[in-house]
């Protein structure tokens, strides 16, 4: 067994070397050493469990693409424009759709594909519309509101003899763009604007008044709608057992001498008084 003196040398040493500032200036450097590989290990694990993460994206449709671009790249993505397209009404830069779709999931650094609305308005040639001169305009009206998000209003009507409701004239901003005689091809208007149309209606125009004396109540009938005008009140005098056969003896109105002044509306009535017995004065008539 050792000596006390001895021992006691030996503790006295151990105290004292515990107490030396070498001791501890090398035990702080140890913990701090440590405690940054520690930090840097747990840094690199978490790190590296994240790295790859889906993440949710957002619904950025109806949003300006400015503020959605700010967004997605807070959340590493990266919004990219693939098309831009017209919308009647809507201003410009205005996402309309987006792939992947919203609430699906995506990697970092995944790019957004966006369409937008354009900043400038499109403008629709009239050489690209389809025949509109003599065509229905109820079947037209809906073709230009589908395919090309023209509007149209009927401005006016004319006489034609054709049938009624079929485009004579097209306008826009009172300038005559299409007609029989003409078709401004170079012409352009924007999408979304409205057209002026000009249809036909089987009323309408002038035509002369004929002199139905004479004619049997069929024969008028052929007559007035071969010149478009209608048969209006009709007067007997006596007793027929067949009217078609009855004789006009007047009417109204009455035949001018005045080629100028003999003229009436379209479709207008004549008002016809009619017997069963021809008229006396049938033979001169038809000899003048």
């Amino acid at each position: 067994m050792a000596p006390l003196e001895e021992r006691h040398s030996w503790f006295e040493d151990l105290w004292a070397f515990i107490k030396t500032k070498r001791l501890w200036t090398h035990l702080f450097i140890i913990l701090l050493v440590s405690f940054i590989l520690i930090w840097s290990v747990f840094f690199w694990l978490d790190h590296f469990t994240r790295h790859g993460q889906k993440l949710l994206i957002p619904d950025y449709t109806e949003k300006p693409i400015e503020l959605a671009a700010s967004d997605a790249s807070d959340r590493t993505f990266e919004i990219v424009v693939t098309d831009s397209v017209f919308f009647v009404g809507e201003e410009g830069g205005i996402i309309k759709r987006q792939n992947p779709k919203p609430g699906s999931k995506a990697k970092e650094g995944r790019k957004i594909y966006v369409t937008v609305t354009k900043y400038q308005p499109e403008m629709i040639s009239i050489s690209a519309l389809p025949p509109l001169y003599g065509e229905v305009y109820e079947i037209k009206s809906r073709e230009l509101a589908v395919g090309f998000d023209l509007q149209t209003e009927i401005i006016d009507e004319i006489y034609d003899p054709g049938p009624e409701g079929h485009i004579m004239q097209v306008l826009h901003e009172g300038q005559l763009i299409i007609s029989e005689e003409h078709r401004n091809n170079s012409y352009e208007v924007e999408r979304g604007e409205t057209l002026s149309i000009v249809v036909s209606k089987s009323t309408g125009g002038m035509t002369t008044i004929p002199d139905l004396r004479c004619k049997t109540l069929q024969e008028a009938r052929f007559q007035l709608s071969a010149m478009q005008l209608s048969l209006g009140e009709i007067e007997l005098i006596g007793a027929t057992d067949d009217m078609d056969q009855a004789y006009v003896t007047d009417q109204v109105p009455f035949p001018l001498e005045d080629p100028e002044e003999n003229k009436m509306e379209r479709g207008g009535p004549i008002n016809l008084w009619v017997s069963p017995i021809r008229p006396g004065y049938c033979d001169s008539l038809q000899n003048e």
